[in-house]
């Protein structure tokens, strides 16, 4: 799910029967340097989060893909005692300890090189932050794909609220390189307008 091409994930709603609450995630586009990626992105029919939105900032330099994804909790994750906590509570916890922290980064890694085949990927959980009102972790991704020799830097956020879990997906290229000010800025103001849940 790395490339924009070859990053696959399209947003549809999932739902846990067993508490009503519908498992999904939006963004809206702030400006008009953000907008709607064209059909193509597809959600792997065996993926547990499945791909809400697909936004590109077209206007930065180097463009950034924004994937947002969500799904029902892991019943594996809800039974651990790390799944009695939720949203910044369950953030901090993974990042504080060392075993947590280097799960949810492998986690990570493993989800991503499913649907990136060809791929090889590093990453390190960066700290706690907040998207959408929820407490999430970010991992720093770097990947390196067969396809065309592509380089992809990426930033991901992960958050769970007991019921669903999430993930924005921020991407760009070329090489492994920071955003711009510019992108930084660009990616702030979408992440503003994520929400999860209902």
């Amino acid at each position: 799910m790395l490339r924009a091409t070859a990053v696959s994930i399209a947003l549809l709603g999932w739902t846990t029967a067993a508490l009503g609450q519908e498992c999904i995630a939006s963004a809206q586009a702030p400006d008009a340097i953000w907008s709607a990626a064209p059909p193509g992105v597809t959600t792997l029919p065996d993926a547990r989060l499945k791909i809400m939105t697909h936004l590109r900032c077209l206007g930065s330099k180097p463009e950034v893909s924004m994937l947002l994804t969500a799904g029902p909790a892991s019943p594996a994750l809800q039974t651990m005692p790390i799944g009695r906590k939720v949203g910044m509570e369950w953030a901090r916890a993974v990042v504080d300890d060392p075993a947590n922290r280097e799960g949810l980064r492998e986690s990570v890694l493993r989800s991503e090189l499913r649907s990136s085949p060809g791929c090889r990927l590093q990453g390190s959980v960066t700290g706690v932050a907040e998207v959408g009102g929820m407490g999430v972790v970010g991992t720093a991704i770097h990947a390196e794909c067969a396809q065309d020799s592509v380089k992809l830097s990426g930033e991901f956020y992960s958050g769970y609220d007991y019921n669903c879990e999430y993930q924005v997906q921020l991407v760009w290229e070329p090489g492994f390189v920071p955003l711009s000010p510019e992108a930084q800025a660009a990616v702030r103001e979408v992440l503003k307008s994520v929400r999860f849940g209902r």
